[in-house]
């Protein structure tokens, strides 16, 4: 059964007089209501941030229902898994109460036959929801593939899935509309992505039709030290990195000259041993022209039969499963 906690506090089991009580507070603005018997004290609800006001407003909604599973992107968000196209809409989805796919207000109520379910402890209380696997599934199958991957590469990062586990829950959800985009799925996620714009771009070099690098490869130099890792790298030569505006703004706390300085010296280093390195930035990341400079090159160096001496890198794991494979 889902039931609320925390902040969120529900009238069932009250009195006539308490359920007047709230109903007084409600009107005078020091509670505001989530859902039909179930509020919280606005001052708390204000100071929630966005995503928890949605998390908090999901609980509600399953409480509401207490039968009901949390499933699909409400889901994602009650596990904490990033979204690649995160949006605050008002939609809630449920499980458990229709044969197909059913609105009523907020509420998007799914088929959730063979779902593979679990009780979820939040600070705003107590509901059952899909598995995180089962969640990545029903990500590919009901909204998009970049949505999947970019949970599920976390999810698998953190280690809180294996790809056997995801392999287990495509099987239960066998025959079900949309299995088409959960193969890719299977295909696609890792455990090496280290960030969703990762698992981003790593999507996008897919849909280029590269061949897939390997993820987090390692380089030493001719003295055997340490040069650096790669968030992707070709074998023909090419590494691959994303960079965020934010490392050299300060953002982590490292100082921004010396940030880039680091960078500088670790680009020259990876040079010397005949790596060509592409560097994505949101700009190019956003048009799509960083994973055309990507493709350039690999035409390049793939006709000049290029490559990097095995001596200096050890491979990650591919970024993605070539199909039949």
């Amino acid at each position: 059964m889902n039931k609320v906690g925390g902040p969120l506090i529900s009238v069932a089991g009250m009195t006539s007089a308490q359920r007047r009580s709230m109903g007084r507070r409600c009107h005078t603005g020091e509670l505001i209501r989530i859902v039909s018997g179930i509020y919280m004290e606005t001052a708390t609800f204000v100071e929630l941030s966005d995503r928890d006001r949605r998390r908090a407003i999901i609980v509600a909604h399953a409480a509401a229902s207490p039968s009901s599973v949390v499933v699909g992107r409400s889901a994602a968000l009650l596990w904490n898994l990033p979204l690649a196209n995160f949006r605050l809409d008002s939609t809630v989805e449920l499980g458990g109460r229709a044969s197909s796919s059913e609105r009523r207000g907020p509420v998007l109520y799914r088929s959730v036959s063979a779902a593979r379910i679990r009780h979820l402890t939040t600070e705003f209380g107590t509901v059952r929801v899909t598995d995180v696997p089962t969640t990545g599934i029903d990500l590919a199958r009901w909204h998009s593939l970049d949505d999947a991957v970019v949970a599920m590469d976390l999810a698998a990062q953190r280690g809180r899935l294996t790809l056997v586990d995801l392999m287990r829950a495509a099987e239960a959800r066998r025959g079900a509309k949309g299995m088409g985009a959960a193969g890719d799925l299977l295909r696609l996620v890792t455990s090496q992505s280290e960030s969703p714009r990762e698992s981003e771009l790593k999507l996008q070099m897919w849909r280029a039709g590269l061949p897939p690098p390997f993820q987090q490869t390692r380089f030493v130099d001719a003295a055997g030290e340490f040069v650096g890792r790669s968030d992707f790298f070709f074998e023909v030569g090419i590494a691959v990195e994303y960079h965020g505006r934010g490392k050299f703004e300060g953002e982590f706390g490292e100082d921004p000259a010396l940030a880039m300085r680091r960078k500088m010296e670790r680009q020259d280093r990876l040079m010397e041993l005949g790596v060509v390195l592409v560097n994505v930035e949101r700009d190019g990341f956003a048009d799509g022209s960083a994973v055309g400079l990507i493709q350039r090159h690999h035409e390049h160096l793939v006709a000049r039969n290029a490559g990097v001496e095995k001596r200096f890198w050890t491979p990650g794991e591919p970024a993605w499963r070539v199909r039949g494979r």
